[in-house]
């Protein structure tokens, strides 16, 4: 990802990239979003739905840890819910060397998620996270706003409806294949799918806090 034209020492704002992915198949494909809900015993599979993540009943399995049935999964896609398939990097091995080169151009610990539909429940209301993240979209057409609010690491999340009266918007546009997006830690923001969408979501954690600071001393020591 070294194409991020951004100085990361001293800007930590929200970017928008467009144009700047040319292989984005690279990253994800419907033909592996199929493989996905053929095996949700590999995957954690999750669905939305006006905004909001649906609750689901999954069934005990005796090889795998319990799970969404596959059937089920194709019913709600086809209902036109929202899919997010988390630990999407282990598909392939490819997947896993695309995240590794985040890893090791930042200080972070990544993952790969992908969110696809082919409607328009595909997506949350205002919200934000603990991690930073990158937006690949790979398909389709999707409309996203980001505020320059962002929320303290001193209060846990908000669970409730945002009132978005109280939000300074500072990126609206609306993604196509191969735009990149950049939302900071604790940075509000919302997403509505135009339709059929496929984009890879990396949440990013820093590990720079990995070691303690000790007392009044700036430097970073490695406990032993």
């Amino acid at each position: 990802m070294i194409f991020l034209d951004k100085d990361w020492e001293i800007d930590d704002t929200p970017q928008y990239f467009p144009n700047i992915i040319e292989e984005v198949y690279d990253w994800c494909s419907w033909k592996d979003v199929e493989q996905c809900i053929n095996n949700p015993q590999f995957y954690e599979l999750e669905f939305i739905k006006n905004g909001e993540k649906l609750n689901l009943p999954v069934s005990p399995r005796i090889w795998s840890q319990p799970h969404i049935h596959k059937e089920d999964c194709y019913k709600l896609f086809q209902d036109e819910c929202g899919m997010i398939i988390n630990n999407f990097q282990f598909i392939s091995k490819k997947k896993c060397e695309l995240l590794a080169g985040i890893e090791r151009q930042f200080t972070v610990d990544a993952a790969m998620h992908v969110y696809c539909g082919i409607g328009g429940h595909g997506s949350f209301n205002i919200h934000e996270d603990y991690a930073h993240n990158f937006i690949i979209q790979v398909e389709g057409e999707t409309e996203w706003t980001v505020y320059n609010n962002r929320a303290s690491y001193l209060v846990p999340k908000y669970e409730g409806t945002i009132d978005e009266k109280k939000l300074d918007v500072a990126i609206d546009v609306t993604m196509k294949a191969g735009d990149v997006l950049y939302i900071p830690a604790r940075t509000y923001h919302r997403a509505k799918p135009k339709g059929q969408r496929l984009s890879v979501s990396i949440p990013m954690a820093s590990i720079m806090y990995d070691t303690q600071l000790i007392g009044e001393d700036r430097r970073w020591y490695e406990i032993t």
